[in-house]
């Protein structure tokens, strides 16, 4: 079989070899890694070290997964100065439909995960009652604490349930056995990337900060890790990643006095981690601690002193038991976790001023300060979960792998609204002095322009809104599973049965699995599988606590300033209500074949996946309701529906080599890997309010009248993909060189463009825009140059999009000039990592 690889070998010899050959080389010790079935879920540690990434996160290491989709405007020519995990859809699925785990333990932020996030290009500083959204990867911990990760996309075991779209389960680093430690520094900034943007001269005086010319990130890592005993061995590490953006004032809404003057926006992602393993006769116990503050401050571009600091903290304590007792290996889960999505601003009010002599900034008619109300959104989760696997038995020819096992948690939701107060409408003339620690009246003698009647010596306000208050959601949820593993001959058959339950919805929600196995040779080298599986997805606080956001502020009105604030009106009716709804779940059918030759495996599949009962929102007349006459809501308040509905039919191949091959000393490794993904849906997220709840609202495209539905995504929709990896190595003199590129071409396909309003319907109008195929190279040149022992240096240099290829990935509406404009893909952009390992 090696003999009818030889022109294979040598044409990929030629393609990953782009190193002069004439230096030096040592002919490394052979290491054989032999392809298992389920060896394409897994995602090693070499390859962690070897992959090129922008931020070190978990995430972005999951991009050779055929699986896997990424938002097509996460990472952009405009927004490289933030930090955040890109958003994933696998399978198709929305992106808060995954369920991340670390060593087994859950950490998705459930809060908000479908509401509108900084970063994202939704700028949630603009929004007087704010919608804040999580990140669903709720602690973002750094790819060098990871020694593998295991992507469950389809064929899930009944032991994992809670997601639509699949389980990604990072495993965290054991210590080494001997005292050792790693200290390193990584730098990017603007003056290390070609941008790709349509206005270069907007872009360039950018006031906004979701376009950021100018920026400098670095990213630092200290660890330290041994055994301290013979039995018991601890690592710990810190991590910060830190970026900086310097943005212009907007010279629409501030006078010359700051033309020249810049606000400084920072991003800062911390790691705190510090775990451990002990070998305790017949366990193994591995306690892990992981905080993870992560801040991001941001402004509001035509307000003076907006500045925002958004966090999204994470907290997590977890113990992991392994123990092999006789004939059954148990494993346990103890774990808490905390944590946040909130947006805290500088100021604890908001107003918007008459231009005066004191409030001389305003460049449009209004000088406008402060910020909107600040919210504190907290999540905790107490989990315990167990997992029990018995030794194999036989019966009438018959093997069976038989195993158990459930999870119970505790989990509440909380948002606080921190006291603030916003004026409403226009400011009035002031008559005589400001009450102490007023921050709606200024005696900055401005008088009414059209009042000649009295004399004015200020302004103040008479009508505000006042923020304040907490609302909370307890959820106590529990789930068991069994399956069982039978054997006959040739062919494998996993049953399995999921039942989960909690008091959220108060939903018992039964999950059958199944998948089968037909091993053509008996030698795990040829296999046929199929599979028919259910999965319930994950629900969010959000349903709950916008309800509860409702009754969370007052609308105040005062006679003059010298008078109490009262309450404008007793009777305020809320217009959200929450109320019991079905889980949403997904059923799939999945086919599968692999085969392991000498040199090479692969492995071809198809998922046909049907969402049913997705949660979306919409009004009580839409679903033919009669009028509430509950005197606490509005008669046509919106409600919660099971109308979202969703189809993806997923094809993909991947093809890598067994083990390492070698040409003149250099280890070679590689990857091939296509898919193809068609998506049909109804709704993109829980937040999507309709008044059609079969085809979406109503909409224009290319100036005719459509539904929503029946229009392209705006996200997530490239039809099919072709991935390459290479991984190569080599020993000199200098030191052990390594080499890793990733090619990705990604097909062409006609997507929309928002429009503005049509101005015949008063409708959302959009366009249809062609987005052309591209291809993307990028690179990882390191170089590990060894000291004494153990000891090493290492440099490693990350060239992103080498080629400097120009790529469209979506619009951005710009409502000033009422036109549309492109967003890029960040142009050949560096990355330096410098360090030290002993």
């Amino acid at each position: 079989m090696l003999k009818r690889l030889n022109l294979s070998q040598n044409l990929l010899i030629f393609t990953l070899m782009p190193l002069g050959l004439n230096a030096e080389v040592v002919k490394l010790d052979e290491i054989v890694v032999k392809a298992k079935p389920n060896n394409f879920n897994t995602i090693s540690r070499q390859k962690i070290e070897n992959s090129p990434t922008l931020n070190g996160s978990m995430s972005e290491l999951l991009k050779s997964n055929p699986n896997v989709r990424f938002s097509n405007t996460s990472t952009t020519s405009q927004n490289l100065g933030d930090i955040n995990p890109s958003d994933i859809s696998i399978n198709g699925a929305l992106t808060y439909q995954n369920n991340f785990m670390i060593n087994g333990f859950n950490v998705n932020n459930d809060l908000n995960p479908g509401g509108k996030r900084f970063g994202t290009g939704q700028n949630t500083t603009h929004v007087k009652e704010p919608d804040i959204g999580s990140i669903s990867q709720g602690i973002m911990i750094d790819s060098d604490l990871i020694g593998s990760i295991e992507v469950l996309d389809s064929d899930v075991s009944a032991r994992y349930g809670n997601f639509m779209g699949g389980v990604v389960n990072a495993k965290t680093r054991d210590p080494k056995r001997e005292f050792s430690g790693k200290f390193s520094l990584t730098h990017s900034s603007n003056n290390w990337v070609s941008y790709h943007v349509e206005d270069e001269e907007k872009f360039k005086n950018s006031t906004s900060p979701n376009a950021q010319p100018k920026f400098k990130k670095s990213i630092a890592r200290a660890s330290l890790e041994g055994f301290v005993t013979e039995n018991f061995g601890i690592i710990g590490s810190y991590t910060q990643a830190y970026s900086t953006i310097p943005i212009k004032y907007d010279p629409k809404y501030f006078s010359d006095a700051h033309a020249n003057q810049t606000r400084k926006m920072h991003r800062k992602n911390e790691n705190f981690f510090l775990a451990g393993v002990w070998y305790v006769g017949q366990h193994v116990i591995r306690p892990t601690l992981i905080y993870t503050p992560s801040s991001a401050t941001y402004h509001t571009e035509f307000m003076k002193d907006s500045i925002y600091d958004y966090k999204n903290d994470g907290l997590m304590g977890s113990v992991k038991v392994e123990s092999a007792l006789n004939s059954v290996l148990l494993e346990q889960n103890f774990g808490y976790s905390k944590m946040q999505s909130s947006r805290i601003g500088s100021k604890n009010y908001q107003a918007a001023w008459h231009p005066s002599a004191v409030k001389n900034w305003a460049s449009d008619g209004v000088a406008q300060e402060g910020t909107f109300a600040s919210v504190e959104q907290t999540q905790e989760n107490y989990e315990y979960s167990f997992d029990a696997t018995f030794d194999e038995i036989l019966a009438l020819n018959l093997s069976h792998t038989f195993s158990f096992g459930g999870d119970i948690s505790q989990k509440s939701g909380t948002l606080i609204y921190k006291d603030s107060i916003i004026g409403d409408g226009s400011a009035s003339e002031l008559h005589g002095a400001c009450q102490n620690g007023d921050p709606l009246c200024i005696n900055d003698g401005w008088e009414h322009p059209y009042d000649d009647d009295t004399i004015g010596n200020g302004q103040y306000f008479d009508q505000a809104t006042r923020y304040k208050g907490k609302t909370k959601k307890n959820i106590t949820s529990y789930g068991i599973y069994a399956q069982d593993k039978v054997k006959f001959k040739n062919l494998t058959a996993r049953f399995g049965l999921r039942m989960d339950k909690d008091t959220f919805f108060n939903n018992t929600n039964i999950a059958p699995r199944l998948s089968l196995t037909y091993d053509i040779f008996d030698d795990e080298t040829s296999l046929l599988g199929f599979g028919a599986n259910r999965y319930y997805g994950r629900n969010s606080f959000s349903y709950a606590l916008d309800e509860g956001k409702e009754w969370l502020k007052t609308e105040l009105v005062r006679k003059d300033q010298l008078s109490p604030w009262e309450i404008k009106k007793d009777d305020y009716k809320a217009n959200y209500r929450f109320s019991n709804l079905k889980t949403p779940y997904t059923d799939e059918l999945s086919f599968r074949y692999f085969q392991e030759l000498d040199f090479l495996s692969f492995e071809l599949k198809y998922i046909m996946r049907k969402d049913k009962d997705g949660i979306m929102t919409t009004w009580r007349s839409v679903e033919n309701l009669d009028p509430s006459t509950d005197p606490k809501y509005t008669a046509n308040h919106r409600i919660l529906t099971n109308n979202g509905r969703g189809e993806a039919d997923v094809v993909s191949f991947a093809l890598r080599n067994n083990e390492p091959f070698y040409f003149i000393g250099v280890n070679h490794n590689f990857e091939l890997i296509f898919d193809y993904t068609k998506i049909k849906r109804n709704y993109n997220s829980y937040k999507d309010t309709t008044q059609d709840k079969k085809r979406g609202d109503k909409v224009v495209l290319d100036g005719k009248l459509t539904h929503k539905n029946d229009i392209a995504r705006e996200d997530f929709n490239v039809p099919y993909s072709l991935r390459f990896n290479t991984y190569s190595s080599l020993k000199t003199k200098l030191g052990l060189v390594r080499i890793n590129n990733f090619f990705k071409f990604n097909a062409g396909y006609n997507g929309i463009r928002y429009a503005g309003l049509d101005k015949t319907y008063w409708i959302d109008r959009y366009e249809t825009k062609h987005f052309g195929s591209n291809f993307i190279w990028d690179m990882r040149l390191g170089l590990d140059i060894l000291g004494r022992k153990t000891d090493a240096y290492f440099i490693n240099l990350d060239i992103l999009n080498v080629l400097n290829r120009k790529v469209n990935v979506g619009s951005n509406f710009d409502y000033d000039t009422e036109n549309s404009s492109s967003i890029y893909a960040p142009g050949r952009q560096l990355w330096v990592e410098i360090g030290a390992r002993f």
